[in-house]
């Protein structure tokens, strides 16, 4: 529900971003991080942050430092951290 979270709701779609797939090998997003956990895929906590991670890289990756797209995984990126270090999750 963050407001910069709207890039990174469902996975890429190819005409939105040609050669997206071809850039990025290991494609992640949150509806499939949902789903992921819905089934329980995620036996680790690393596991998840690993894929979180990985939305931010994948974007900052394909897009330039100006685009929005690369601003708002930069802005989701922090406030992911603040989150998970204030439950206590991470070393602060």
């Amino acid at each position: 529900s963050h407001q910069n979270a709207w890039p990174f709701m469902e996975p890429v779609k190819k005409t939105e971003a040609p050669g997206y797939y071809q850039v990025i090998r290991f494609p992640m997003d949150l509806k499939t991080m949902s789903e992921r956990l819905k089934s329980r895929y995620y036996t680790t906590r690393k596991l998840f942050m690993a894929d979180m991670q990985r939305i931010f890289t994948n974007c900052r990756e394909y897009n330039p430092p100006e685009s929005e797209y690369y601003k708002c995984a930069n802005l989701l990126e922090k406030f992911f951290y603040t989150k998970i270090k204030e439950a206590g999750l991470i070393e602060k």
